[in-house]
């Protein structure tokens, strides 16, 4: 929540980060590498030309960024 406007407001992965990790303490964890087709989805387009379209599309290679940092000094993991 934005104190300055009062009502929420969109945040990156990074940003969230920033804002529940301790200053200076997120280390990101890389993401794992997927499986090719794991399903054997069958479809007009193969499976790797839709993944590779949605990442360029979109960015990221992981749905979830993860990062090992602290919290008031306590080690944590967050997923966001």
């Amino acid at each position: 929540m934005r104190p300055d406007r009062g009502h929420h407001g969109r945040l990156t992965a990074p940003e969230r980060l920033d804002q529940l990790l301790d200053p200076g303490t997120a280390e990101t964890i890389g993401p794992v590498p997927a499986l090719h087709d794991p399903l054997g989805f069958a479809d007009s387009r193969p499976h790797a030309e839709r993944v590779e379209r949605a990442r360029a599309d979109t960015g990221p290679h992981e749905a979830v960024p993860c990062a090992a940092g602290t919290v008031e000094g306590q080690p944590c993991v967050a997923a966001v």
